[in-house]
């Protein structure tokens, strides 16, 4: 009987450590991205988005937003995956509501980078984790 056990499904594991690997390349990325920022700057200057004197704050300004966005990621993914194992199934939901923004996110910026790849890759793997019968039985079971 699942819903019994102590340990959750390996379903469930696999669930909650692809969330937290999503959090981990999110976080990652953002970091990679600061380490980038002399080519964003004169890139964002190239494409025309800005003038030479402006590149450095519209880039800072860039990196804040995405540093702020993939904190809030992050997090909303590392609390779904402890909130998982405590066995609280309306955490299903919410980190698949989470992931459903940043799929919109990601969908409508038109840019499918090997990062943005990766990032839908991970989140659709752990939607279909957290969701199989073996995770559903175990978060919905009696809890002791």
């Amino acid at each position: 009987m699942i819903a019994g056990t102590l340990r959750p499904p390996r379903a469930l594991a696999a669930a909650v450590g692809l969330w937290s690997a999503l959090a981990a390349f999110l976080l990652v990325r953002t970091a990679l991205a600061w380490t980038e920022r002399p080519g964003l700057e004169r890139r964002m200057v190239e494409s025309g988005a800005v003038d030479a004197a402006g590149a450095a704050t519209a880039t800072r300004e860039a990196l804040l937003l995405d540093t702020g966005i993939a904190v809030v990621f992050a997090a909303g993914y590392l609390l779904a995956g402890a909130l998982l194992r405590g066995r609280r199934p309306w955490a299903r939901v919410g980190v698949c509501a989470l992931f459903a923004v940043q799929l919109v996110l990601v969908l409508g910026s038109r840019t499918f980078s090997a990062a943005n790849l990766v990032v839908l890759g991970l989140g659709a793997a752990a939607v279909w984790c957290s969701w199989t019968r073996s995770s559903t039985e175990w978060v919905t079971g009696e809890h002791e």
